[in-house]
């Protein structure tokens, strides 16, 4: 009988080529989920290791400027509170005047304006 193909031979071959595909489907996903938990792994490793060694220097205050006007004392504290309890960095008000100031701030003796 050429060419009969009886259904047990015919089902199980069509049935075996179709389950290796879909293993084989399913570990190149599990493959890649595994590379990226890694990748996310690896750059979070890094990030912790660089901020640690970030914090062990030492880090010279922030002087902000103040002219003694009300308004720039206001957002001078606001921003130096910010920077102080949010970041971390230390900060310092340096009063001066105008023409002081616009002197200074090119030479880094103060670094933000106002």
């Amino acid at each position: 009988m050429a060419g009969y193909c009886g259904v047990d031979l015919c089902n199980y071959g069509v049935s075996q080529t179709l389950q290796i595909d879909i293993n084989l489907m399913e570990f190149k996903y599990f493959l890649l989920k595994l590379a990226t938990i890694l990748l996310v792994l690896l750059i979070l490793v890094e990030n912790a290791s660089a901020s640690q060694s970030d914090t062990s220097e030492k880090i010279d205050a922030i002087k902000f400027g103040d002219l003694q006007w009300q308004t720039i004392r206001i957002n001078n504290a606001i921003a130096m509170f910010i920077i102080e309890h949010g970041y971390g960095y230390p900060v310092e008000s340096v009063m001066l005047s105008t023409p002081v100031m616009q002197a200074s701030l090119p030479k880094g003796d103060i670094d933000v304006k106002y």
